[in-house]
């Protein structure tokens, strides 16, 4: 199923105007009440989270003192989307834009929102000829025989190549005409991915990997604004999932991978490794992984570029998480027994030791030990 990515979404709004430190956004909007207004920046920790809110007024004007961080932005009222915004530079900027009563949008000053209105348009197009594809194959289904289904699922399927073939090449002129902009790195992202073999198809583990193989194939891993987009973190989410049906061998390897080629970015870095520390680092995490969390803890240390910050707290991760893992011997300590008495466990007798530690208010931890005592023999 192909995935499209819509930027902008947009219905009538008040005239309002924003004002940041090199930033002012002017739109010019009629036929919408509401109690507020919403400025809101994205996020990897918090997705969107409002910057500004004002009351409600004909005419707004919102001032913002701080720089606006290049990134991904919206404006609401109340909670009612009004539309998404584009910011790729901190330089000065003054943008206007102008919206119909039906909810149609024109900018000035700004050639990346123009023309992200225009790659909406053209998305939206290929995503009409998609569902028309799917329209007539499911008419198919309900009247055709299975030989001539076949066929109709071949020329659809052929059809549908050229729709791909035809948007690849329409992505391609987009980020050819907007170098260096955020716009250009979120279409290029949005490129899609190359197929599995069909001998995959019979295997959920091959398909996963494949997709986890090729997840960041075109990442702008030199461009940090990306790391504040929605689209950086739905594909994360997707990545840790797919890690998960995936040997630990070879995810280990797809994670120490994509750190390092995200150390093109010091931001882009960051926000990498905090999004997968938060999946396999966090012991209340159901995707705690201590191998993926050691090769990404070496990952992070032996980057010159790592934040001072981050540098002392992978050191102090390490060191804690680097013990008593899987092959090495364990350290001695000291054990207390049910009878009271206390010794060391090198002085516990016998050839093998079963160390089994459990949190005494769990019911199955409590089960399964008394199992094991079943079969003690």
């Amino acid at each position: 199923m192909k995935k499209i990515i819509l930027l902008w979404a947009f219905i009538s709004a008040i005239p309002l105007t924003t004002r940041a430190q090199n930033f002012i956004l002017t739109i010019n909007t009629t036929g919408i009440n509401a109690d507020s207004i919403h400025f809101q920046a994205f996020n990897t920790k918090k997705g969107f989270q409002d910057t500004m809110v004002v009351p409600f007024l004909s005419k707004v004007t919102i001032k913002h003192k701080a720089t606006l961080t290049p990134g991904y932005y919206k404006v609401l009222r109340d909670t009612n989307l009004l539309f998404d915004l584009l910011i790729s530079e901190e330089k000065k900027q003054s943008i206007t834009g102008n919206i119909d009563g039906e909810g149609n949008i024109v900018f000035e000053n700004s050639p990346e929102n123009t023309n992200c209105l225009a790659y909406n348009k053209k998305t939206k197009e290929f995503m009409d000829e998609y569902a028309e594809l799917d329209r007539q194959y499911a008419e198919g289904q309900k009247s055709m025989p299975q030989y001539m289904l076949q066929t109709l699922a071949q020329n659809v399927s052929a059809q549908a190549e050229k729709i791909a073939i035809r948007e690849e090449a329409y992505k391609q002129t987009v980020i050819d005409a907007n170098p260096g902009t955020l716009l250009a790195s979120i279409v290029a992202f949005s490129k899609e991915l190359p197929k599995p073999a069909p001998e995959m198809y019979q295997r959920r583990d091959l398909i996963v990997k494949h997709y986890a193989e090729h997840a960041f194939d075109h990442y702008p891993f030199e461009d940090g604004r990306m790391a504040n987009t929605p689209m950086f973190v739905e594909r994360m989410r997707e990545f840790s999932g797919q890690l998960l049906y995936i040997t630990p061998a070879v995810s280990s390897g797809l994670v120490n991978e994509v750190l390092t080629k995200a150390q093109a970015n010091t931001q882009n870095y960051s926000a990498f490794y905090r999004w997968l520390e938060k999946s396999f680092g966090n012991f209340e995490s159901p995707y705690y992984n201590e191998e993926l969390y050691l090769t990404m803890l070496r990952n992070a240390m032996a980057y010159n570029e790592l934040e001072k910050d981050l540098v002392n707290h992978c050191k102090s991760e390490f060191n804690l998480h680097n013990k008593n893992l899987a092959g090495q011997q364990i350290s001695d300590f000291h054990v207390l027994w049910s009878d009271g008495k206390e010794s060391k466990l090198t002085e516990v007798p016998g050839e093998f030791i079963l160390l089994y530690f459990q949190n005494p208010d769990c019911p199955t931890c409590t089960e399964v030990r008394g199992k094991m005592a079943e079969n003690e023999d």
